[in-house]
């Protein structure tokens, strides 16, 4: 409560499908020792066999922990007076209010010229996708891309309550 805090998060869907391709842009950590990165080494294997569809099935079966998160995020900051949420969405199509309202809340006394070389900056566009990339493409609404509609339907029903939380 003593702090300000900046809550920026994405579509849980889209989180979803881009920690599918994550595996193959990302490399395998190698911080905990030789074992445990042969296990993560074999999981990513087993993940490159499924489909993007199976992938996120299974990142929301009952055992997943995924959403769980989100509901903490929302339990422990949202609307609380310190914490400023912004969409990861706002942030890439439409980046200067995005910006301003980050600013505002921050109330640091920065110098317009930085603030509009930053504006100037400010990237978000990938010309064309490419999975074995860190950035791989950034447009809202990836899982309406690459799933399939039943898998969409799926997605949908299980993040319902996260995404109606969130104003999604």
């Amino acid at each position: 409560d003593d702090y300000k805090v900046l809550l920026v998060l994405r579509d849980p869907r889209d989180v979803i499908v881009s920690a599918y391709y994550s595996i193959y842009s990302h490399v395998t950590p190698t911080l905990e020792g030789k074992a445990k990165h042969q296990t993560r080494v074999n999981r990513r294997k087993r993940l490159r066999e499924l489909s993007v569809d199976e992938y996120v099935i299974t990142k929301l079966d009952s055992e997943s922990r995924f959403l769980d998160r989100y509901y903490e995020y929302h339990k422990q900051l949202m609307g609380k007076p310190n914490v400023l949420f912004l969409k990861y969405e706002d942030m890439v199509t439409d980046f200067e209010p995005w910006l301003d309202r980050l600013l505002a809340f921050l109330d640091l006394d920065v110098d317009p010229a930085m603030i509009a070389e930053i504006k100037a900056g400010a990237d978000f566009k990938v010309s064309k996708e490419d999975i074995y990339k860190h950035k791989r493409q950034v447009t809202p609404g990836d899982h309406k891309r690459k799933l399939k509609p039943e898998t969409i339907e799926i997605l949908n029903n299980k993040t319902a309550e996260v995404l109606k939380l969130y104003d999604y």
